[in-house]
């Protein structure tokens, strides 16, 4: 029969250890992750530590953003307007992507920036595809992949741009930001 002193020991230190099996660092090296009717790929660069995350069905991910009419790669100094102003979508991709995460996740992550990227149809303004930047030993690294499939099915079917005329010359629109969670926009 064990001692109370020897089991009060042992589950003290079972119970410190919880926290410490709850952390998993998902995405160290590159790898496809097989998820319920969706995979996903985390591609890591070399030994910085930086990760592109998103759904291995994207098309545009390695694409080059590019001019219809010439198929000329579109320089980064192009200033082109490419959607028209309005004041809703903004919020929503900032609400969308703050509410996909628990308190908990939200708590662990302040401080630091997650990068999402937005392809977007330069004829209908509708969201294509999403992608996401993060280091792999930062606190995104430990949020499982179905946070970040949740927030690209709901920027995908719940946001949409109106492209203006020199935005129908792409091929597709991109859209990037860095947000830190918990960060509000108002309209």
């Amino acid at each position: 029969m064990m001692k109370p002193r020897a089991f009060l020991l042992i589950l003290s230190l079972f119970l410190l250890s919880l926290p410490l099996r709850a952390q998993t660092n998902y995405y160290q090296t590159t790898k496809d992750f097989h998820e319920d009717g969706y995979v996903y790929r985390c591609e890591t660069y070399g030994g910085s530590g930086y990760l592109q995350l998103y759904n291995l069905n994207n098309k545009y991910i390695h694409v080059s953003q590019k001019y219809l009419a010439t198929g000329k790669n579109v320089p980064m100094y192009d200033m082109t307007e490419e959607f028209e102003k309005e004041n809703w979508t903004k919020p929503k991709c900032y609400s969308i992507v703050n509410n996909a995460f628990t308190k908990e996740q939200t708590e662990s992550c302040r401080g630091h920036t997650l990068g999402i990227e937005l392809y977007i149809n330069s004829e209908t303004g509708k969201v294509m595809e999403v992608s996401f930047d993060f280091v792999n030993f930062g606190p995104f690294a430990y949020i499982p992949v179905s946070v970040f499939r949740k927030i690209e099915t709901q920027l995908i079917e719940g946001v949409w741009f109106v492209p203006t005329e020199g935005g129908r010359k792409l091929n597709y629109i991109s859209l990037y930001w860095n947000q830190e969670l918990g960060t509000q926009i108002h309209k």
